[in-house]
């Protein structure tokens, strides 16, 4: 098995053609402080409109599973801690088995593996904000979309101490959109809707913040808008405005995005 020592140059494979999946260890061997221009962000600190409006954690009724798994990384010590929607997420109980990084890639789609190693080496190694969409295959192998969201969070010296984010289920409206799209084929030119500059707008914030494709940054407005029962039209418009608006704090883009979306509070467990 090839692993990454701390010695190791960034770019090294994380594994070896027919290797299993890359260890805690190996992971943690890639991190290096963070070019930090402002003072280090606190997690769990966002703050926002978003976040007092609506909570995603208990927006939900009971016995429904979240609409947003958390994660986070340990980068010192190589522990995972997952949320009960991360185990669901994965076929799993909470509770069941440890949560690892060998864990956490045995479930990657193999045409997605090498794309989600490499982000997560990009994370430790920048510390800047990452969304990417790929496949999760669960212990009943069934394959669920997911967009996952998240940022490293620096200590005082401005290294990288832990990686935290969220992995939002997009499988149900994946289905939904198919299932319309074979209907709808036909006449799609007729009813396209005019293109709203608002969500354009909003769609090129969550581009910005995220460095992600104007397809995910629609997905992850579709998503807010069907989470809350609100038109996307006035979800766009709502985190125009927050971009727009003068604040106190310091959040960056990022942090502001999610704090809007409703991806808050990951240190209150």
């Amino acid at each position: 098995m090839s692993t990454v020592t701390p010695s190791s140059p960034v770019d090294r494979p994380l594994r070896t053609e027919g290797s299993s999946p890359v260890p805690g260890e190996a992971l943690a061997g890639t991190v290096h402080s963070k070019p930090v221009n402002e003072a280090p962000t606190q997690p769990g600190r966002a703050t926002g409109t978003g976040a007092a409006a609506w909570d995603p954690l208990t927006a939900l009724t009971a016995g429904t599973a979240e609409p947003a798994a958390r994660f986070r990384y340990d980068v010192r010590s190589g522990d995972w801690w997952w949320s009960p929607g991360m185990f669901d997420l994965h076929g799993l109980t909470e509770g069941e088995v440890e949560p690892t990084t060998e864990l956490l890639m045995s479930h990657k789609h193999p045409e997605d593996l090498a794309a989600t190693e490499q982000t997560l080496r990009s994370v430790l190694s920048t510390g800047e904000p990452f969304c990417c969409r790929h496949r999760v295959l669960d212990t009943h192998d069934q394959v669920r979309e997911v967009l996952s969201v998240g940022e490293a969070v620096c200590d005082a010296d401005g290294r990288i101490a832990t990686v935290q984010g969220y992995f939002v289920d997009l499988t149900s409206a994946f289905a939904v959109a198919t299932s319309q799209a074979a209907a709808e084929v036909l006449m799609v030119e007729a009813r396209r809707p005019a293109i709203d500059p608002v969500i354009e707008q909003a769609k090129g914030a969550l581009i910005a913040a995220f460095r992600l494709t104007a397809g995910a940054a629609l997905e992850l407005l579709t998503w807010r808008s069907e989470e809350t029962g609100t038109d996307l039209a006035i979800v766009a418009r709502g985190l125009v405005a927050e971009f727009h608006s003068v604040h106190d704090d310091d959040l960056s883009a990022a942090r502001r995005a999610c704090a809007y979306l409703g991806l808050t509070a990951l240190d209150e467990d």
